[in-house]
């Protein structure tokens, strides 16, 4: 299977893992969750499809932020982590 190359560079520049829960992604899903491509700023409110615009994350995390701001998404994806882990 051949991996485009934005997300070979998405995926190593994000340390393999969910820029916001962490958790080890996988670009084909034979370990770890599935690498879905984020936008920092989200399409629907001017954000680019550029790789400065991405980030990698999990499907849920990617799914549960939907079009929010990068920084209100921030504060209820810290504030959820810190109940998951308690």
């Amino acid at each position: 299977m051949k991996i485009p190359r934005i997300r070979r560079d998405v995926y190593r520049s994000g340390k393999r893992q969910c820029h916001w829960c962490h958790k080890p992604l996988s670009l084909i899903g034979d370990r770890g969750a599935i690498m879905t491509i984020e936008h920092v700023i989200p399409k629907s409110k001017g954000g680019k499809n550029k790789r400065g615009n991405y980030v990698p994350a999990c499907l849920p995390c990617n799914q549960r932020r939907g079009n929010m701001d990068y920084d209100a998404f921030a504060n209820i994806a810290e504030s959820f982590l810190d109940r998951c882990l308690r």
